[in-house]
């Protein structure tokens, strides 16, 4: 056994120790950290987040129904379901279209020549955001002016 044990101390003590360690550190010596660190997204910055402000920095997060830090980071669960959210918050208008030419009928009444009927899709029901709305579609409908405008409701009876 004591040859052995002769042995290992011998190959033991022949190893460069010494040379491995500074050639570490060395290596450390060069390494530079990161000068910016970029904050990641968290629950607070959330537009399906409600904070609290208690002193616990709790709060609702809507998406999962449950309460949640502010500190929480956003994860790609958090951004499906934001994006879904923000899919399902637009809401469907129905809008009528008249033609700038008139037509007049037997009695003398005057009435717009063609009309048409139009969905559009808003986040909300303002004169503001239909017209916005409809600018993109201007161009399929030349001569022809926003009448009236109603919400949508696919399935209603009548």
């Amino acid at each position: 056994m004591s040859t052995y044990k002769n042995r290992d101390e011998q190959r033991i003590a022949a190893l460069p120790i010494q040379n491995k360690t500074t050639s570490i550190m060395r290596q450390n010596k060069d390494f530079q950290p990161i000068k910016e660190l970029q904050q990641c997204a968290t629950c607070a910055d959330c537009p399906m987040f409600s904070d609290f402000q208690d002193s616990r920095n709790r709060g609702w997060c809507s998406a999962f129904d449950k309460l949640a830090r502010t500190h929480h980071p956003r994860t790609n669960s958090c951004e499906f379901a934001i994006k879904e959210y923000e899919e399902q918050t637009q809401i469907e208008v129905g809008v009528t279209l008249c033609s700038h030419e008139l037509d007049i009928d037997d009695d003398g009444a005057i009435f717009p020549k063609e009309e048409r009927i139009i969905s559009l899709f808003v986040e909300e029901i303002t004169k503001k955001a239909v017209y916005e709305a409809f600018e993109a579609h201007k161009h399929d409908f030349p001569g022809f002016y926003i009448l009236a405008y109603h919400r949508c409701y696919p399935d209603a009876e009548f």
